[in-house]
């Protein structure tokens, strides 16, 4: 393999700036191993150490680290000494900017590359950052994917079912206490979302029309996103897909292992049978 006369030498290091304890980092560290990267976790940012590692590092990734931006100002009391700290911190929290400022044009006259990762932003703000080229990439949820893709805004590089074929988006969650407390109320609740996933798919427009003063988007573009992601009511029987998020999941140490990982309770069972039931005899009667 030969390279071209303007191609980057260095090897392909990364330095991960980030809060530690973030199972988003492990995994990616993971990957980015994988992928023949080095990493070096949480290097002190400073100019000094960015010329030091200029020749064996390309890129900075930044991972939600609010000491480097701001300092936090905590609870506010209203009392003259908190104020007078509030605004000590503010006056601070400049400082703090102003040396990150210097030390981010600094590794780029040095020619890092820089990779920023924002968690936690609404879907509405995302549409400003893309087209503002505030961000290369976003993961959201439907409706907003295809709000944007119909915008041109962006594209849709890969849904959660090509992952994962049959694996759950978003879906109803309980406690163990109360499956065992109250059945009922369970039983009640999955069959209710059972016939509410069969109105969507038989009623895709009025669904979408239910669902636009909800989600705060046209109609128009929920239609379309149902379209391309249609409500499932039979996760649990996808035990592959299940399997393979759990054992990512384990990988990031989001649980603690169990023996029993996958299981579906008898009231989950009956809720969904009964309201099968009860759209079954409706068909039948509409046909009659």
């Amino acid at each position: 393999m030969t390279a071209s006369p303007g191609a980057d030498a260095r090897p392909l290091g990364l330095a991960r700036l980030a809060r530690t304890g973030n199972p988003y980092l492990d995994l990616l560290e993971e990957q980015l191993t994988a992928l023949c990267f080095t990493v070096v976790p949480d290097p002190p940012f400073t100019l000094r150490w960015l010329w030091q590692a200029r020749g064996n590092l390309r890129f900075l990734h930044f991972h939600w680290r609010p000491d480097l931006y701001y300092v936090w100002p905590g609870p506010f009391y209203r009392t003259r000494r908190r104020r007078k700290l509030v605004r000590f911190q503010r006056a601070l929290t400049w400082v703090t900017l102003t040396r990150l400022v210097a030390r981010v044009l600094g590794a780029r006259v040095l020619g890092y590359r820089i990779v920023w990762t924002i968690h936690e932003v609404l879907p509405p703000e995302t549409r400003p950052r893309l087209v503002g080229h505030g961000a290369d990439a976003a993961s959201m949820v439907e409706p907003f994917a295809t709000a944007l893709e119909e915008q041109a805004v962006g594209w849709v590089a890969s849904r959660t079912g090509d992952v994962w074929p049959g694996a759950p988006g978003c879906s109803l969650t309980t406690t163990r206490r109360l499956l065992d407390e109250r059945p009922d109320v369970v039983e009640r609740v999955v069959s209710a979302f059972v016939e509410g996933a069969d109105f969507v798919e038989r009623h895709p427009a009025e669904a979408a029309a239910i669902a636009e003063p909800y989600i705060g988007v046209g109609r128009r573009l929920i239609e379309k996103a149902l379209a391309r992601n249609r409500p499932s009511v039979h996760a649990l029987s996808n035990a592959d897909s299940m399997e393979a998020i759990l054992d990512l999941d384990g990988r990031a140490r989001l649980h603690r292992p169990t023996a029993q990982r996958i299981r579906r309770p008898d009231c989950v069972a009956r809720g969904h049978r009964s309201a099968e039931s009860r759209l079954t005899l409706g068909r039948d009667r509409v046909r009659g």
